[in-house]
């Protein structure tokens, strides 16, 4: 090969130089336009629910369905219509749909459950699990319970796998999932002999180990399995005077640890409430069972709890008083909480330091949550219908007959509002509002559709 002179080499180096140099140009412009894209993308944040959403989509319920006839049912209770409500679940990953036809007032016939991707509305699974009586549906997170009288199904809610089941030689009640333990509840027998039974598992073998109660009152039921508070409460019919006699075992050994007349909760950190109809008295106990507090009960069904908290203090509500979730001490007394009165009302939320009270004279009024001083009071003719909804931490979404609206808890602004559909004349037409990971699922009346705050430049 013959050699190069040198102004030829000269010319090569020259361009080979300029041909780095202009690739280095590229890469660092190619490099540097991503980096831009994706500091941009860091810097863009969720402009949280004081800010209209946007409608992600409206389920086509043509999609859901899995054969002819099939309807959309409630996921808790498929025997029940509930207008809407609870017709999607949130879960871990996704939104849970129950597929089936329509049957009769607490009729059990088979269900398909439907995994629906969040993003777009399609369903991305199913999964038929036979003749069910219920579902749980709060809390739902990777795993969620189906359940007939003799049998019990656990759905991993992101892939629709069956990730246990079991069949039980007693007539089962109830599910509870909690994290990846299982706790069935049922009864063995009938009539006064029956016995009370709790099977303890996990989502794979969901009926492990199965115990009686023993000292249970003839005729009891498990009413609630609180694993938080290491609880099982039992409940049976009593005298004409109560009503209703309650006791508290623990979880993990069985014993017996307090009983108490009337309907017994857990309520708060460590306290329980209970109320007797009959004598029209409500109590709030501490862990050993005694009354703390005992007051008149709220008519004319007891006192509401919120049902959406955002907060690390969250009082609780009992008539027109507001106690501390730990001790029970009284904190504040407002006539807007005691929804018995022409007056009074419910509380739907607490949002930060904000207790937001509905009442039934058609005001939203928000109160310090350890004071008890109303902060403001914004006139919502329809705020009767105002019972649960989705917060932020700082911005209370939620429904009435009016339709879908975001207040503001610092300063009781209605901040948004989308109006409902118009109903056929004298009819209400109800919105629900509850989350989905963040988003809103709106229904009103059959048509549900979910929603997602907007995006926006972060001002810091």
């Amino acid at each position: 090969m013959a050699s190069l002179s040198v102004r030829t080499k000269r010319i090569l180096v020259i361009s080979l130089v300029a041909l780095a140099t202009v690739a280095s140009g590229v890469t660092s412009y190619v490099v540097g336009h991503r980096y831009d894209e994706r500091r941009e993308a860091r810097a863009m944040r969720s402009l949280g629910l004081g800010v209209l959403p946007t409608p992600l989509w409206t389920l086509d319920t043509a999609r859901v369905a899995t054969g002819p006839g099939e309807v959309l049912l409630s996921v808790a209770s498929p025997g029940v219509d509930a207008n809407g409500y609870g017709v999607l679940v949130d879960a871990a990953e996704n939104l849970i749909a129950a597929a089936g036809r329509r049957r009769a007032f607490n009729e059990i016939a088979d269900i398909t459950l439907v995994g629906i991707d969040r993003a777009d509305g399609h369903p991305i699974w199913r999964r038929p699990v036979g003749p069910v009586a219920n579902c749980t549906d709060d809390p739902v997170t990777e795993s969620i319970a189906c359940w007939s009288p003799t049998r019990v199904t656990i759905v991993d809610t992101a892939t629709g796998d069956v990730r246990g089941s079991a069949t039980t030689d007693f007539t089962v009640a109830s599910v509870t999932v909690s994290g990846d333990a299982t706790y069935v509840s049922g009864t063995r027998g009938t009539g006064p002999a029956a016995s009370v039974v709790l099977a303890t598992g996990t989502v794979r073998t969901p009926v492990a180990s199965t115990r009686t109660i023993a000292d249970a009152t003839p005729g009891a039921s498990i009413s609630d399995v609180v694993p938080d508070r290491n609880v099982v409460i039992v409940r049976a019919t009593a005298g004409q005077d109560i009503g209703f006699a309650s006791a508290v075992y623990s979880l993990d050994t069985g014993v017996r640890r307090f009983a108490a007349d009337g309907i017994v909760t857990a309520i708060g950190d460590t306290l329980f409430r209970s109320e007797t109809y009959p004598q029209g008295i409500e109590r709030l106990l501490d862990d050993t069972g005694a009354p703390v507090v005992t007051q008149r009960l709220s008519l004319p069904d007891g006192s509401f709890q919120p049902q959406v908290t955002a907060t690390a203090f969250a009082p609780v509500v009992m008539g027109n008083g507001v106690f501390d979730p730990r001790t029970g001490a009284l904190l504040w007394r407002d006539p807007v909480l005691d929804w018995g009165k022409q007056d009074g009302g419910i509380s739907p939320a607490v949002v930060g330091s904000t207790l937001i009270a509905a009442s039934l004279d058609g005001n939203l009024i928000g109160l310090d949550t350890r004071t008890g001083r109303r902060m403001w009071t914004t006139p919502l003719p329809v705020a009767f219908y105002v019972r649960s909804g989705i917060t932020d931490g700082r911005f209370f979404v939620f429904g009435d007959t009016t339709g879908m609206h975001s207040i503001d808890a610092v300063n009781g602004r209605i901040v948004w509002s989308v109006a409902s559909r118009s109903p056929s004349p004298g009819a209400i037409s109800l919105t629900s509002v509850s989350g989905s990971g963040g988003d809103i699922v709106r229904a009103e009346g059959n048509s549900i559709s979910v929603w997602r705050a907007r995006q926006g430049p972060d001002p810091t």
